[in-house]
């Protein structure tokens, strides 16, 4: 009776592995991996130099320097990953992430960091096209897929700030391998389906000007996203709030964008002028942190700063990953190129403003957002 127990359990977890082998649902929980740790690097790396008394210009390096690749290289991996399979190049880009990762536990010279988030960021730059090229087209596969990763970048500073109060900076880097080994896994796991068809309906040509403005959200995603991450743990600090509240500010942040993918689909973030609205917002609300930093200013502050982000951003990748499915690594990768652009700049000019003062970091996005507003209104008139 217990054997034929054992052996009816056993078959039961057989066929749950099976069944969840041959879906999609490993991605979505691949995303939530990822984006966890990703996070998770992207704030207390800086934060962890910092304390091994790097420079304010080294700092902004560190969280910079995973840009750098990730300027150039999605769009080519993206396009790479049409031809050899995307899941190779998932699987390829999550293997870098984790080999840097545990470099990062390993080595303990802020400059060295360096040259290993370059190599960090090439990973990425097979990751995150690869898998949006699996998913994308599919409205609710997309929105599922955005809730999931948002979901890990939500739970990522507060879970990090916890875990830094109890076991320290650096046992950070071996909850980030361990969530990259789980990545590895599932990315194995995982089932999908390519229909090689061409979506006529929305073919637009990418030296037009309204994919160009599709692109600028990306940019301006990962300027706003990384001068936060890279310099607002550093900025609390100098402001006397706590690392916990830090913490919270920024999980909220991630909240706003979290609840933004969840209603992303509603018709009304369609229309351009809701979207040119939440791009100015997106360039006006950091401005509140040059002259205020009052902790309950911030709540609000950061998850309005977040669902304008979210709104913008899938709205703009839905886009462009409706192109063409063919292509779609391709285009996936000229997206993420753009998000990519925008992660370099942020801290790098970040770092080289905090020399004067480290609240004057949070004008950048009301220089990079007006001037677009402008041109965009002024390409509109002229049409």
């Amino acid at each position: 009776m217990e054997k034929r127990a054992w052996k009816t359990g056993m078959l039961y977890h057989h066929n749950f592995f099976n069944k969840l082998g041959n879906s999609i649902i490993p991605f979505y929980l691949f995303s939530f991996c990822s984006e966890t740790a990703m996070v998770l690097i992207s704030i207390y790396l800086p934060y962890y130099s910092y304390q091994l008394k790097a420079t304010e210009i080294e700092v902004g390096l560190i969280g910079a320097a995973s840009g750098i690749p990730y300027i150039f290289i999605p769009f080519v991996a993206g396009n790479l990953s049409d031809k050899i399979g995307r899941k190779k190049g998932l699987i390829v880009g999550t293997l870098i992430v984790l080999i840097c990762y545990i470099l990062f536990f390993l080595i303990s010279s802020p400059l060295i960091f360096i040259p290993v988030r370059v190599i960090e960021g090439v990973g990425w730059s097979f990751v995150w096209p690869s898998m949006e090229a699996i998913l994308g087209g599919d409205k609710r596969k997309l929105q599922v897929y955005n809730i999931m990763w948002g979901i890990g970048a939500t739970v990522a500073p507060y879970l990090g700030g916890t875990f830094y109060q109890i076991f320290g900076a650096k046992n950070i880097l071996l909850l980030t391998i361990g969530l990259m080994l789980s990545a590895i896994l599932l990315s194995r796991l995982g089932k999908y389906n390519i229909d090689i068809s061409y979506v006529r309906g929305n073919r637009v040509e990418i030296n037009n000007f309204k994919v160009n403005s599709i692109l600028f959200f990306p940019f301006v995603y990962g300027i706003i996203s990384f001068i936060m991450l890279t310099f607002f743990p550093i900025y609390a600090e100098e402001t006397a709030i706590s690392l916990n509240v830090s913490g919270l500010v920024l999980s909220l942040m991630n909240l706003g964008r979290l609840i933004a993918f969840i209603v992303s689909n509603n018709k009304v973030f369609e229309k351009e002028t809701v979207q040119s609205a939440l791009t100015i917002f997106l360039g006006l609300l950091p401005l509140g942190l040059v002259f205020y930093a009052n902790e309950l200013f911030l709540l609000p502050l950061f998850f309005s700063i977040g669902f304008s982000l979210g709104i913008t951003y899938a709205q703009a990748l839905s886009k462009i990953l409706s192109i063409s499915e063919v292509k779609r690594g391709y285009y996936a990768g000229l997206f993420e190129s753009f998000l990519g652009l925008g992660a370099f700049l942020g801290p790098f000019v970040g770092g080289i403003i905090a020399n004067i003062s480290i609240s004057y970091i949070f004008i950048t996005p009301t220089i990079i957002v007006i001037p677009f507003i402008i041109l965009k209104k002024a390409k509109n008139f002229m049409h």
